[in-house]
């Protein structure tokens, strides 16, 4: 092979090795660059999903602090209606009181007991809805603060009770004076002999005498008072035939449970030296429960809604 021949197959083998190598390089750069692709979009996918977590994460932050905020108005207006509940029962419980002083069979006295009533139910819903929206702290002083307002309520309930029982009984005084004094009893009869009048004195006799002896009144398992002495047991036994003297339709009936049990408790609304009968310090010691659990239970709801949100 002459000179040119070689330089021609050198040519070729040059020319090849350049192509491989070429090649060669070209794949090795191929391969650099899916690789750098492959990173740049494993950064990429990273990056996306940074950014769509941070967007849950801002979302579910601010949706969990306008539920936190809303759940927080809802306590707060729990605890404004247990509130105004509370001054409500007071409220009508002075108006029905007053009522029935001035007199116990009007139609303002009546329609007392049915505010009352409306409000005392107000007031256990109220209680219930503070259950409800929480929290536990709360709850217990708003329950606290509820059970001593309804202790008020019943209170007044009870002293209405008695006022219209002694009217009934006052009533019939009046009207027996009034007819002796008109001439319009037969047989020449007392005063003291007619029923209605007969009746009012049996109870003012009965009063005395427990006043007198309250040694001789007990308290039964139920709480209701009962006659123990002789002297005691007398007088209530002429205030009850005077009761079943009376017509079983008179009103003085359906009052009667009641007059037993104030002729017989007559010490508690006798005023002592110091102005107060014991049945007003009843109230008196109910009253300061209320206001000393109306205190606690704004100091927890107050302290419970200053407090900063912690959303999960």
């Amino acid at each position: 092979m002459d000179l040119e021949g070689i330089g021609a197959v050198s040519a070729a083998g040059v020319a090849l090795l350049g192509v491989g190598g070429a090649l060669l390089v070209g794949r090795w750069q191929m391969r650099g660059a899916v690789r750098q692709a492959e990173e740049t979009t494993r950064a990429g996918l990273k990056q996306a999903e940074a950014t769509y977590r941070a967007a849950l994460d801002a979302v579910h932050a601010e949706s969990s602090a306008a539920f936190l905020q809303w759940r927080r108005g809802m306590q707060r207006e729990a605890a404004h209606a247990l509130l105004l509940a509370c001054d409500q029962v007071g409220a009508a419980g002075d108006r029905l009181k007053e009522a029935a002083r001035v007199d116990p069979h009007s139609l303002s006295h009546a329609q007392g007991e049915i505010e009352l009533a409306d409000a005392m139910h107000a007031l256990r819903s109220a209680t219930f809805a503070v259950e409800l929206e929480g929290p536990q702290p709360v709850y217990l002083e708003a329950e606290r603060y509820s059970m001593a307002t309804m202790a008020r309520g019943d209170w007044i309930k009870a002293e209405v009770r008695r006022i219209r029982a002694l009217a009934c009984l006052e009533r019939h005084r009046l009207e027996a004076i009034e007819a002796f004094e008109a001439g319009n009893i037969e047989g020449g009869a007392t005063l003291e002999s007619l029923p209605g009048y007969r009746v009012w004195q049996t109870f003012q006799m009965l009063m005395m005498a427990a006043k007198d002896h309250p040694d001789q009144v007990e308290r039964d398992s139920s709480a209701a008072f009962r006659p123990r002495g002789e002297q005691v047991r007398s007088a209530y036994g002429r205030f009850y035939a005077a009761v079943e003297a009376l017509p079983h339709s008179d009103s003085v009936h359906q009052h009667a449970r009641i007059l037993y049990q104030t002729g017989l408790r007559s010490t508690e609304f006798q005023v002592p030296l110091g102005g107060q009968t014991p049945n007003e310090l009843v109230l008196r010691d109910i009253l300061n429960g209320q206001a000393n659990a109306r205190t606690a239970f704004i100091a927890a709801a107050s302290a419970e809604l200053a407090r900063p949100f912690h959303s999960s």
